[in-house]
């Protein structure tokens, strides 16, 4: 129980299933009584709130409409995040390695695909990296023609010397871990909420991300700091307020 775990890249429901047979400590399987399912919907939907004060912190915009997305990877969490992409009225040029996936984007939401290579080239508003990790690297960066980097992948930088550039370029980065947390946030609402799992009470929670993503975005002009540094800050600034109040409630 001190991990719980859940889906993540390659890991689906019938994985899912055997791990349980060994363990409970397993959520978010589709089709199970009071499961949370896919978490890939409530990724999608942080993911859209983070992009959305990204937009405003960057071009004062309140919206994505007419901006130009570079979507790199179609896969589960980008196929919902497009839904809400395509409803505000963004332009998404995608790409990916599975021609299904292009597809069933392409049928859906007519979007114009590149090569997975070509899409660091794409002139856009915002740079979605929205599959495998390290993204940004020394290579990547310098061909990169937006000023916005927000997208669902893990482990986006390659290295931090990428985040310390993107602040020195003057670039808006949404730190991996806080614009992403949608999925995992979802499944707190199954494993840990009282009352059982709650889509609409869940989704309210998920949308916050915006407001988590628009405050590292004004710490980290007002303290001079990388963004990557300051989400680090207010997690460690997190964990140290909830060790005190259980130090002070045994106390």
């Amino acid at each position: 129980g001190h991990y719980i775990t859940a889906k993540d890249v390659g890991i689906g429901s019938d994985d899912l299933r055997i791990v349980k047979s060994q363990t409970r400590h397993v959520l978010g399987i589709d089709g199970e009584p009071s499961s949370s399912g896919d978490p890939s919907p409530a990724t999608a939907w942080g993911v859209f709130n983070g992009m959305l004060a990204c937009a405003e912190h960057t071009y004062g915009a309140k919206s994505l409409k007419g901006m130009k997305i570079a979507l790199q990877g179609l896969g589960s969490v980008s196929y919902y995040l497009l839904e809400h992409l395509h409803r505000e009225g963004a332009e998404v040029i995608g790409c990916d390695i599975d021609q299904a996936v292009i597809d069933r984007a392409i049928t859906k939401y007519g979007i114009e695909i590149v090569r997975p290579e070509s899409i660091y080239d794409v002139p856009c508003d915002i740079f979605a990296p929205s599959a495998l990790g390290g993204a940004i690297s020394a290579e990547t960066l310098p061909r990169l023609k937006t000023k916005v980097i927000a997208g669902a992948a893990n482990n986006q930088l390659a290295t931090p010397a990428q985040g310390t550039e993107l602040q020195r370029l003057g670039m808006t980065y949404a730190p991996d871990y806080a614009i992403n947390a949608g999925g995992l946030i979802n499944i707190y609402h199954e494993g840990v909420q009282e009352g059982g799992y709650n889509r609409e009470r869940a989704f309210k929670q998920v949308a916050g991300i915006g407001a988590t993503v628009k405050q590292i975005l004004e710490r980290s002009v007002a303290e001079k700091l990388p963004t990557f540094v300051i989400a680090d800050r207010m997690a460690e600034e997190r964990i140290a307020k909830k060790r005190s109040e259980a130090c002070a409630s045994r106390s």
